[in-house]
């Protein structure tokens, strides 16, 4: 995570993250699946998404006007208009245990993730992610 986009890697949100024993690759999945993705267990996510961690959620709340601690939504929207006329940005890092109907967790790129739930309609029929895999991943806190 440090070299690939700069985030220091036992820092922040992704203290506990795990260092060792994860297998990175990418992975084309459809719309639906990457709708599919949650949200990290975060207050201002969780809060947006009405608990549920969902950003298919979070775009219904925002719909509706919710705005989480008073945080205005319209860069989401800004992001979202700009997916309506095709633009896509850079792909999602991901984290799952690997295991069957694991939760696969948003790890990097929570605005972009709102941003496609928002303008789901226009997503191409598969989008590009890093994955990570690892059983590890159940201890990390924000899983």
């Amino acid at each position: 995570m440090d070299l690939y986009r700069g985030y220091g890697a036992q820092t922040g949100y992704l203290c506990g993250f795990p260092t060792t024993g994860v297998r990175w690759e990418r992975a084309a999945l459809t719309p639906d699946e990457v709708l599919s993705v949650s949200y990290i267990d975060w207050s201002y996510w969780l809060e947006l998404s009405g608990g549920t961690r969902s950003p298919r959620r979070a775009a219904e709340r925002i719909r509706d006007g919710h705005t989480p601690y008073g945080v205005s939504n319209d860069g989401f929207a800004t992001m979202a208009r700009m997916v309506g006329h095709g633009h896509l940005f850079p792909e999602l890092i991901v984290a799952s245990t690997g295991e069957p109907d694991a939760r696969t967790v948003c790890v990097e790129g929570h605005a972009r993730l709102t941003a496609y739930a928002l303008a789901a309609d226009a997503l191409p029929p598969q989008m590009d992610v890093l994955l990570a895999t690892s059983p590890d991943v159940a201890a990390w806190w924000a899983y």
